[in-house]
């Protein structure tokens, strides 16, 4: 979307869902990001190039000026598009994952104390996009710190330390 700012009107543009392409060319699996596909299978991926209206163009160049005024610190893939949302977004969803997982039977056994890396990967493995382990640790520590998350361990490492919902 950035660079379509800076192009003349002038000039065409393609887009590739690279998803898509890579899973009818290839089959098996229908990567996420582009950053899933192997270098030496982008390049073919581009025959299924299609070129975008000019009201298309105009639609990316609005979404990403919108983007730049709102100067959020986190944005989702939401109907759609890019959002911006509270960087405290997936705070509830962490919440109700670990009062949900800190009830299962083996962790019941450790006061309901759960490894963070386990709900990292709970988190994460119930997106519909593709989030990074360390933003919804940062979250995980943010919530330690309001006071909504115990801990015991080293906070230097999600795997040195284990978390316990404090509300019910």
């Amino acid at each position: 979307m950035c660079l379509l700012t800076y192009l003349p009107k002038s000039i065409p543009v393609s887009v590739v869902k690279a998803s898509e392409a890579y899973y009818k060319r290839y089959g098996k699996f229908k990567p996420i990001t582009v950053g899933e596909i192997l270098l030496e299978k982008i390049f073919p991926l581009m025959e299924d190039a299609k070129l975008i209206s000019q009201h298309e163009k105009e639609g990316y160049i609005r979404n990403w000026t919108k983007l730049l005024e709102e100067n959020g610190s986190l944005r989702i893939f939401k109907n759609r598009e890019l959002q911006t949302v509270s960087v405290d977004y997936f705070d509830e969803e962490i919440l109700n994952s670990a009062k949900r997982i800190s009830q299962e039977k083996m962790y019941k056994k450790s006061d309901g104390f759960l490894p963070t890396a386990r709900l990292v990967g709970e988190v994460i493995g119930h997106q519909k996009q593709t989030n990074k382990d360390f933003l919804i640790e940062w979250r995980v520590r943010c919530l330690i710190h309001k006071g909504l998350l115990s801990y015991h361990g080293s906070l230097s490492n999600k795997r040195l330390y284990s978390i316990k919902p404090l509300i019910d």
